[in-house]
């Protein structure tokens, strides 16, 4: 069996060793030999240091501060945290979420506040303060 060569380097993001060729860290997406990102709301050809910059990108800057604060008290950032059945950065009652990339859990993220919240991380977590959930 022939075996393809393919170059293997660390993340700049994580450290993990990746595969040259995917185009980006599996682990935090950041991306690697000129790839690229796309997601439903933009594509980033740019490198994503890790899952905070893409928000930054995707929600109002007058939110991000409680769009951190409630993934700060759902996951502590950790994208694989699981609490029963929650998931991820914001610790989504969603299977989906369990296999989700970081950039992946975001987008659901944002979705989710358009729906439950008109948009708004700051609504959200005044909601969170007072119940404990979002």
């Amino acid at each position: 069996m022939v075996m393809s060569e393919q170059s293997i380097q660390r993340c700049t993001g994580c450290g993990a060793w990746i595969w040259a060729t995917r185009g980006g860290c599996p682990n935090c997406l950041t991306i690697v030999s000129g790839g690229a990102y796309s997601s439903s709301y933009g594509s980033y050809s740019k490198s994503l240091d890790n899952w905070k910059t893409y928000l930054k990108e995707v929600v109002k800057p007058k939110e991000l501060q409680s769009c951190l604060e409630i993934i700060r008290l759902e996951s502590n950032g950790n994208h694989k945290a699981k609490t029963g059945s929650h998931y991820g950065l914001v610790q989504g009652r969603s299977e989906y979420l369990r296999t989700a990339t970081p950039i992946e859990q975001i987008d659901w993220f944002v979705k989710y506040l358009d729906h439950r919240y008109q948009g708004s991380c700051v609504i959200a977590l005044k909601h969170h303060r007072a119940r404990g959930w979002y």
